[in-house]
């Protein structure tokens, strides 16, 4: 469309729609697919180490007692303890405790942020049994800045040391700051990415003027309206969501693009934002007490923290143990939407004597509230399994809306192609970026999960291996998409990606993890959703081929000759009019 002329406000919107959507929606759609991934972090984490698979997650009684008797032989001079509690989505005690930071000049594990943070994190693990230093014993495992840690089955007590992966947290980094670059540059460009969605969600209301009532009349097989139909139908099925996610993503990365707003409101110190938001800037802690003291029974604590909130525990923190001000706070699994990352209640004791602390609560400005609430949403802090789910299908509509978009640039103008009597330059190009982008995208996604059991569990770096198996399947599938002609490599690759999920859970079972039976009778259920969702998305994507492969018979069955008339002499004639 070319402004030479006044065009209505209607026409001039379809213009931005189109034009904030194609250039970023490669981007976009792989920002989306592994923003939805990321919902479930923590069981894509416990899938790809199938030594956790191993655990019976049911607590005999005995669980808490075990971890507390690791704390106190191993981390006694600690600062901090945490107990980590088995829930559906860790099926492990996690024992954790932080050591005192190192001196400056000293060598220190990875910054926040950086691409390869996930492999420094608590969830990253370097050998694929429990290691034990010359003495004989237990070793732990490294986390980041100072923090050691055991995992540990719930019934019997044993350490577990899972094999490293890049896990579920390479996704989630990878949705808000890509891979390979300066985390800066990555956040900036997904912010960009951001904006150019947020317009076009607002655009793409005002254009299609019956969005909802096409909601309701989908229609198969009938080209360009088929594909409008769909994109209409999946971006209204999660509307909201889809407002919701992608203002919420603008508003926690704006600051990479206008740092100078936060700077200007706090004197060229934009850290003192966060410093407030979090809470506790300006606030005065008291000098720690240095008088030893015997800590409480933490069995006692958490049989009160049951009773006081039914409906679970999640962690139970303990800050100076072993001192006379100790502290113990009991996270409990009753959600709050508006809790920002402490989404998840918690009651605080007295670390010597027991006794509950009323929890003061502080006085929050509607900003702070509705910035909170955006976080909570946005990373699905609050959700329970339901409420989770419902994220994560909500996340599938907004990639297959990217991805029917797409799609539908090439399909609209394919008229404007048969009048040409060729493909533009750029039209090719869009056509070799959708596929390996979308496609292509799945066939990493797959590949990633299989480079997690085919390195040896025993593989240094072994986590940089896996994120190099995902890009070097995505850079094959691209090349792929440029060689082979474009149904077909669609077919082809759609059928890649759909073989490769579905045969997920069978690979699970012989690779060291559980098939689903065995992990239904442990109680393993996160495994279990992970094997079902593979299966569910593998059969979408085996759907989606199929329908390519009928295009490809149609499309051969109009390039094939018609068949000849019969031409016969004048005897001939007449002697079939005499017959």
């Amino acid at each position: 469309m070319k402004f030479d002329k006044q065009r209505s406000f209607r026409k001039s919107m379809t213009w931005v729609h189109t034009w904030t959507g194609l250039p970023v929606g490669w981007l976009l759609f792989a920002i989306f697919v592994t923003g939805t991934l990321s919902f479930y972090r923590l069981e894509i984490t416990q899938w790809m180490q199938p030594e956790t698979q191993q655990a019976t997650i049911y607590d005999q009684g005995q669980g808490l007692t075990h971890a507390t008797a690791l704390l106190e032989e191993y981390g006694a001079d600690a600062e901090q303890w945490t107990i980590g509690f088995p829930t559906a989505r860790t099926p492990l005690y996690q024992v954790r405790w932080r050591v005192p930071e190192p001196e400056q000049g000293e060598a220190r594990e990875g910054k926040p942020g950086s691409h390869n943070a996930a492999a420094k994190s608590e969830q990253q693990h370097s050998t694929a049994a429990p290691a034990t230093d010359s003495a004989g014993k237990l070793k732990p495992q490294e986390g980041y800045r100072g923090m050691k840690y055991f995992m540990m089955d719930p019934a019997t007590g044993q350490v577990i040391t899972p094999r490293d992966t890049a896990g579920g947290e390479f996704l989630y980094r990878f949705h808000f700051q890509l891979y390979g670059m300066h985390w800066a540059i990555g956040r900036t460009l997904v912010v960009i990415a951001t904006f150019f969605m947020f317009v076009a969600i607002i655009t793409g209301v005002i254009i299609h003027r019956n969005i909802f009532k096409d909601f309701f009349s989908f229609r198969p097989r009938k080209g360009q309206r088929s594909w409008l139909d769909a994109h209409a139908a999946t971006s209204v099925i999660a509307l909201p969501f889809h407002l919701i996610l992608t203002f919420s993503g603008l508003l926690f990365l704006a600051g990479q693009l206008v740092p100078m707003v936060a700077g200007a409101a706090y004197n060229g110190d934009p850290r003192g934002f966060l410093r407030d938001y979090r809470g506790g800037g300006n606030i005065e802690q008291p000098a720690p007490n240095p008088n030893n003291a015997r800590l409480y029974d933490i069995n006692a604590i958490a049989a009160d923290a049951l009773q006081r909130a039914p409906e679970g525990i999640d962690s139970i923190n303990i800050k100076r143990p072993g001192k006379a001000d100790a502290e113990i706070s009991v996270t409990t699994l009753a959600p709050s939407l508006f809790g920002g990352k402490a989404s998840l209640d918690d009651l605080r004791y007295d670390g010597v004597t027991g006794k509950f602390l009323p929890k003061e609560e502080p006085e929050h400005s509607a900003a702070e509230t509705i910035w909170k609430f955006m976080l909570t949403t946005h990373m699905g802090l609050f959700a329970t399994p339901i409420t989770r789910a419902l994220l994560f299908l909500s996340g599938v509509f907004g990639s297959v809306m990217i991805a029917s978009g797409l799609v539908m640039w090439l399909v609209a103008r394919e008229k404007d192609r048969q009048k040409l009597g060729y493909m533009p330059k750029g039209h090719r190009l869009v056509e070799r970026l959708n596929v390996a982008a979308i496609a292509g995208l799945m066939c990493a996604v797959a590949g990633f999960f299989w480079a997690n059991r085919l390195v040896p569990a025993t593989q240094a770096e072994r986590g940089e291996w896996e994120i190099n198996g995902f890009f070097i399947v995505w850079g094959i599938c691209l090349l792929h998409a440029i060689f082979r002609p474009h149904l077909h490599a669609w077919r082809e690759q759609l059928l890649l990606a759909a073989l490769g999920l579905m045969s997920l859970p069978l690979l699970n079972g012989l690779s060291g993890g559980n098939f689903i039976w065995q992990n239904l009778q442990q109680g393993q259920f996160a495994s279990v959703g992970f094997d079902l969702t593979a299966l569910a998305l593998g059969l979408g994507l085996l759907f989606a081929a199929r329908q390519v492969q009928l295009k490809i018979q149609a499309a051969k069955t109009l390039a094939s000759p018609a068949e000849p008339k019969p031409r016969f002499n004048k005897r001939q004639a007449d002697s079939l009019q005499e017959q």
